[in-house]
């Protein structure tokens, strides 16, 4: 069995508001990123083109 160290106890977990922020922080851009892909899918399904097409009709330098 492994001893405990004072310094080790010493040390102060992260609260509930931190540890949201940075769960936040990691989740939000690949929650919109996946959000507009959907979006965009469904638009391109709607106008009978792939998803490539209509990407390349919003954003032609991109794709």
């Amino acid at each position: 069995m492994r001893s405990w160290r004072a310094d080790e106890m010493d040390q102060e977990l992260p609260g509930f508001g931190e540890v949201l922020k940075n769960t936040d922080a990691i989740l939000h851009p690949v929650w919109r990123d996946l959000a507009l892909t959907v979006a965009i899918k469904v638009i391109a399904e709607k106008n009978d083109l792939t998803l490539k097409e209509q990407l390349s009709i919003w954003r032609p330098f991109d794709v």
